[in-house]
């Protein structure tokens, strides 16, 4: 069994998985933000006005309790709203780090594997054998891993490859760096 590849077409692809993975995550939360307004397309700024139009008639009868009555509950409506979507928009937050958390296990758990699987395969070329299998298993880890982050690959000696994530070096040789998430 013959094994081809082409070092370019690899990289493109795993740029393309990289890129694709990128956008689809930010598309993914972007939409998630827009129908937290959109559900309430209109209602806050409707709100807004009423209560500012509310306000600025108490002026001229600030001693008539039925028009403060106006304005306190209309100043209630808008601040029960506001409060529900800052609260809305602390979960989506809260969701999101937690998925980056999640996400990030997964990328330190691919470059553990990958580094293994350099330092197998260095071991099995440095006794003559192709690795073909162990190759294989490392594209298919490497591809997994630019579905998860944007990586970059460099080719050494022996069959080893070192991975950079995003800007980080990932994997080294048969030595892989943990990443971490840190959100403030």
């Amino acid at each position: 069994i013959q094994r081809y590849e082409v070092p370019t077409i690899t990289k493109a692809v795993l740029q393309a998985n990289s890129e694709q993975s990128f956008y689809s995550t930010r598309l993914g939360i972007s939409r998630q933000a827009e129908s937290l307004f959109a559900a309430d397309e209109g209602f806050i700024n409707d709100r807004m006005e009423y209560f500012f139009n509310q306000a600025e008639q108490l002026t001229t009868r600030t001693d008539d309790a039925p028009s403060k009555r106006v304005v306190v509950d209309a100043a209630s409506a808008l601040s029960t709203r506001v409060s529900g979507l800052a609260n809305e928009l602390t979960r989506l937050r809260d969701s999101v780090r937690q998925d980056a958390v999640t996400v990030v296990s997964e990328i330190n758990a691919s470059a553990v594997k990958i580094a293994d699987l350099n330092r197998r395969i260095a071991g099995a070329q440095g006794r003559g054998e192709q690795a073909l299998e162990l190759k294989d298993q490392r594209t298919q880890e490497l591809q997994k891993l630019a579905g998860l982050i944007d990586v970059r690959i460099t080719e050494q000696d022996g069959g080893v490859v070192n991975v950079m994530g995003g800007n980080a070096p990932l994997v080294v040789g048969d030595l892989s760096n943990k990443i971490e998430v840190n959100i403030d």
